[in-house]
């Protein structure tokens, strides 16, 4: 019996990819979370760092949030559609401790590219 979470194999230090299915969520050393749907193809940013604090303490990757410069709030900065799925036309191979790459349509005409890396990726877990 597989004991992952994936359909198909992965490199060793992969935690999923463009060909994965599921809905999985993406922790990042910048205090966002990312939802990418693989199977409606969208990613959605939410940068807050107390969900990021209650994502690491309900079981995620165990590793320390990175504390805020003194007189900053809890909201990392805020990116062009934040809270919003986005099309996600090419998501590359996301591993622990390495940038999340993704090229997304942000204009929304299908033919504008735009390619967003994120933070450090401190964890993954998938949630449907």
């Amino acid at each position: 019996m597989n004991s992952s979470p994936h359909d198909h194999d992965h490199e060793e230090d992969v935690a999923l990819c463009g060909a994965c299915a599921g809905v999985w969520e993406v922790v990042t050393a910048s205090n966002s979370v990312y939802v990418v749907d693989l199977d409606a193809r969208t990613l959605t940013r939410t940068p807050d760092r107390w969900r990021v604090a209650d994502w690491i303490a309900g079981g995620g990757r165990r590793m320390p949030v990175a504390p805020l410069p003194i007189g900053m709030d809890n909201q990392t900065p805020g990116l062009r559609r934040d809270h919003e799925p986005i099309p996600l036309l090419n998501l590359e191979p996301v591993r622990l401790d390495h940038y999340l790459i993704a090229l997304l349509d942000l204009v929304g005409d299908g033919a504008t590219a735009t390619t967003r890396m994120t933070n450090v990726v401190l964890g993954t877990r998938r949630l449907t």
